[in-house]
């Protein structure tokens, strides 16, 4: 697990005791957005989701995602996990779904959900590589210096698809009137189609990365509260 995978889940357990000491539990509505900004394998992106309850307790989520592009990390053991990098608009924008089911716990004040996200991203791979470039001259017959200038430069590949599947937990909080915070983490795998640009033959390959994925988001409930189960 990553050092800020730690660091992420402290602060979600510390915001999971606070708010259930201070918050108020909130209503669930028929109809409610949301906006989040989440940190995935693909990378961070901000959401803009519709909620749709079809029971007082269990809701379906679509929307859009815009991919934040960011430096790219290499990291030991992954071939594509956040290395995407967007190099077109509509290489920012990607798809979500998702579907919650929440729980009510009795004399607290918090209402925790588990559930399930899928992301859709599909933009250009950057990699990361290092060279070393050198240079020598002979000052006499005995000795020669040698200088070595390293430097790294970014490289890119085609466009791959990738289709984030994830088993999320998490907790929402009300925060003022008909606005809730919501704090999710889970983890699941990304389904990822890479083309092989070869020369005689040219073909896609479906492989897979293990995946995390941590969320935070502000939910604005339409409508009246739903009866409660």
């Amino acid at each position: 697990m990553t050092k800020i995978s730690i660091q992420t889940l402290a602060i979600y357990c510390i915001l999971f005791i606070t708010g259930n000491l201070i918050a108020q539990q909130p209503e669930l509505t028929k109809h409610a957005v949301e906006f989040s900004y989440n940190y995935s394998s693909v990378g961070l992106n901000a959401c803009g989701t519709y909620r749709h309850s079809f029971s007082p307790v269990s809701s379906v989520i679509v929307g859009l995602k815009i991919l934040d592009n960011q430096p790219v990390t290499d990291i030991k053991g992954f071939s594509f996990r956040h290395r995407f990098y967007a190099q077109k608009f509509q290489e920012r924008l990607g798809l979500v779904f998702g579907l919650e089911r929440q729980f009510t716990i009795a004399k607290s004040n918090i209402r925790p959900f588990i559930g399930y996200t899928a992301q859709y991203t599909a933009a250009h791979i950057r990699g990361l590589s290092a060279v070393v470039d050198s240079s020598y001259s002979v000052l006499n017959t005995d000795t020669t210096w040698s200088k070595y200038a390293s430097y790294r430069y970014y490289y890119r590949l085609h466009v791959v698809h990738a289709m984030e599947n994830i088993i999320c937990a998490g907790f929402t909080v009300k925060a003022y009137d008909r606005f809730d915070l919501r704090f999710s983490a889970g983890i699941g795998f990304s389904l990822l189609l890479v083309p092989e640009n070869r020369l005689y033959n040219p073909r896609i390959e479906l492989t897979y990365e293990p995946s995390d994925y941590y969320s935070i988001g502000i939910i604005y409930r339409l409508g009246k509260p739903t009866a409660d189960q």
